[in-house]
């Protein structure tokens, strides 16, 4: 008798009167049997297998089935080891059903219901990093072996060699940061705090270099290698505003970030207006809905940390998205010249991922040791991307100057706004909208223009301002 047989005696039905030879009692057989191997996931409709290193999708129940084909076949040989007699002879006959397909599709589909697990089952310890050679805590710093119980169906795409270090990916980090110790500091966090499921700071990260070639890709690109399935890759469209967006349809752009801890999106273009309240909810630990086409929905809390990496800033259609610290810019102003571009990097970094992992834990602990306060230059081209983002702001200053005396229809300000709005590539509010922010601005009060009669009747007017000269409507001379 096969090893493999030998451990199902314990199964037998006169060892345990829950595996009896009813579709019943063999579907209980196949769910404890397997039970460190195959769970069913109701939400997406599939098993999920273990692997010996992470659980993994069953698409199409394929393997799931392999599973049930390889208990069959071994149920018949420990049906043959058991002594000559009657039971022997009707436990053979009851086992062999499992060699017919439809018998086992009926097992599969009963066993089902027996462990079924939930997609927020997997990958719900914050501060495990399952990698190629066994598993990270990354607060104890202890590494264990990959282990079912884990509950891991993620993996990286480095092996963790506590000794390993990269003086090319330091020296990479050196050269694009151009010498700013603080900086390079802070990147070295944030990337740090992306190998966690922990997103407690609330914020986003946009790595914005102004110029082309500046080693945001290189860096973003090695980091997401060394990431494997904990890094996903989003389309600019996931995080812009969208007009008749249909909220309850397949939202498999969204499905796909569950299990991330860091999304990369890169250039988004020039115009695009960032939808705020989206980035709010991807970043604010709330519970989120999402679904795959054709498959259930299914609740989720974000574990990634948001990065962007652009030549332009994305517009802000909500200045509040910058309280409470939600947006860090980084800057990467270097600019490397042709001459000075080498072209083998990316490649060679490729090779050296585990210590651009140690370089990464060094960000994190010390983010744990020290807190995570941004250093001056990424506190200035925050408070600049929120300058350039409020753009009621940006009207007021270049369209409106103060006038103790003046006044100006609400009306004919909101046709102005209008304008500039259009010329600048920004996103005007409704005209509700607009007047209730310009309250900060101006008085507002229902009047009759000067000069006018009373035949006129009282409008709305903003009170202590005036427009510039230049505009449609400024005050005549």
């Amino acid at each position: 008798m096969t090893n493999f047989s030998n451990c199902l005696v314990k199964f037998a039905p006169e060892a345990n009167s829950r595996y009896t030879t009813t579709d019943i009692g063999n579907s209980n057989l196949f769910a404890d049997y397997y039970r460190d191997v195959a769970r069913y996931v109701p939400e997406r409709k599939m098993w999920y297998i273990f692997t010996g290193k992470m659980w993994e999708p069953d698409i199409g129940n394929l393997q799931a089935m392999e599973l049930c084909k390889r208990l069959a076949d071994e149920l018949v040989i420990y049906a043959l080891s058991l002594p000559d007699g009657r039971d022997r002879n009707e436990y053979r006959k009851a086992v062999e059903r499992w060699q017919i397909r439809h018998y086992r599709e009926i097992i599969l589909k009963d066993a089902m219901s027996i462990y079924p697990v939930k997609l927020s089952d997997f990958d719900n310890k914050p501060y495990l990093l399952n990698c190629i050679n066994g598993t990270l805590d990354l607060q104890t710093r202890a590494f264990h072996e990959h282990n079912p119980a884990d509950m891991l169906a993620t993996i990286s795409g480095v092996k963790y060699d506590p000794e390993a270090r990269s003086a090319l990916w330091e020296r990479t980090i050196q050269d694009v940061m151009q010498g700013d110790i603080d900086l390079a500091t802070y990147l070295q966090k944030a990337l740090g705090y992306g190998l966690t499921g922990d997103t407690s700071e609330e914020c986003f990260f946009l790595l914005y270099g102004p110029t082309t070639r500046n080693g945001k890709g290189t860096v973003m690109e090695t980091y997401m290698k060394m990431l494997g399935g904990y890094g996903k890759t989003a389309r600019p469209e996931t995080i812009a505003l969208r007009q008749n967006y249909n909220a309850s349809g397949p939202s498999e752009d969204i499905a796909k970030l569950a299990r991330a801890r860091a999304v990369n999106i890169s250039e988004p273009d020039k115009q695009m207006v960032l939808s705020s309240a989206l980035v709010k909810t991807l970043t604010g630990n709330d519970t989120m809905s999402a679904r795959f086409l054709n498959e259930n929905s299914f609740e989720f809390k974000p574990q990634f940390k948001l990065f962007i990496n652009t030549n332009h800033l994305p517009k802000a259609n909500d200045v509040t998205i910058f309280s409470s610290g939600r947006v860090k810019v980084l800057p990467f102003n270097r600019h490397f010249e042709p001459e000075e571009q080498d072209k083998t990097l990316k490649r060679q970094l490729e090779k050296e991922l585990s210590g651009v992992l140690n370089w990464c834990l060094d960000g994190l602990w010390l983010m744990q040791e020290t807190g995570f306060e941004p250093p001056e230059s990424v506190l200035n081209a925050t408070a600049q991307y929120q300058h350039d983002s409020d753009k009621l702001t940006r009207f007021v200053e270049e369209m409106l100057t103060p006038a103790p005396d003046g006044e100006v229809r609400t009306e004919d300000v909101y046709r102005e706004y209008r304008d500039w709005c259009t010329q600048n590539g920004q996103y005007a509010d409704a005209y509700p909208t607009f007047k209730q922010g310009m309250e900060g601005y101006a008085q507002i009060r229902k009047k009759r223009p000067k000069g006018a009669g009373k035949s006129v009747n009282p409008t709305a007017m903003f009170c202590g301002v005036q427009l510039k000269v230049g505009t449609a409507f400024q005050p005549q001379t």
